[in-house]
């Protein structure tokens, strides 16, 4: 956790085997591609059956819009998820009827912070966990 492909690089530098290394040294952008959020949504589609939850239509909320958490909010949105809330370490947006994944993500990348997205309302960081949820993954708080 809070390591990046150059990490993993210096790694495996020392001990000659890691996950995650940069490309140079052969390895895939893992960051890039979402692996980690993907890994989530599949871990959703398999839990669901035990919790009796329907994707479709379910509540999302998101601690953390980083590179593991926008890769997360994508990968749920594509199985009929509804993100309402999401932070990073500047505050939180929440909109009951959803927020838009893609311009989300755009607007983070762009302006640094979800809490530049102007449909949503804008609570404090520490509001996120009171949020009436589905489904609750807590992220890197980036």
């Amino acid at each position: 956790m809070g390591t990046d492909d150059s990490c993993m690089g210096y790694i495996h530098d020392e001990i000659s085997r890691a996950v995650g290394l940069p490309v140079e040294l052969g390895g895939i952008p893992l960051d890039e591609i979402g692996a980690a959020g993907y890994g989530l949504a599949v871990c959703a589609d398999v839990a669901k059956d035990y919790v009796q939850l329907e994707l479709e239509g379910a509540r999302l909320t998101i601690e953390g819009f980083g590179s593991v958490g926008k890769h997360t909010a994508r990968f749920f949105s594509e199985r009929g998820v509804k993100l309402i809330a999401v932070s990073d370490s500047k505050g939180t947006i929440y909109d009951l009827k959803g927020l838009n994944v893609e311009e989300l993500i755009k607007i983070k990348e762009r302006t640094g912070s979800v809490i530049n997205y102007k449909k949503g309302e804008a609570l404090r960081q520490q509001n996120l966990p009171t949020i009436s949820t589905d489904i609750f993954i807590p992220c890197s708080a980036s």
